[in-house]
């Protein structure tokens, strides 16, 4: 084989490498992707929580008069 053509076998092996990282890189990009998503998902799952919960509690929370220019009856 001649330098040229070992020089070219070369490159067609590094470009087969470099296709085969951006496959790679792609599929990294779709799993973040998924893990975004998932961690929205929870975070909407938690909020709703958090506001249910809020909502059963101000049933049983007692209100008292911030107002302080009067009497606070307590």
């Amino acid at each position: 084989m001649t330098p040229a053509k070992e020089i070219r076998a070369l490159a067609d092996r590094a470009m087969t490498d470099a296709q085969s990282e951006r496959q790679a890189a792609n599929d990294a990009l779709i799993r973040a992707s998924c893990y975004e998503d998932k961690a929205h998902e929870l975070i909407a799952l938690a909020d709703r929580i958090e506001r249910e919960e809020a909502g059963r509690r101000s049933h049983f929370r007692r209100v008292v008069n911030t107002d302080l220019s009067g009497p606070v009856i307590d």
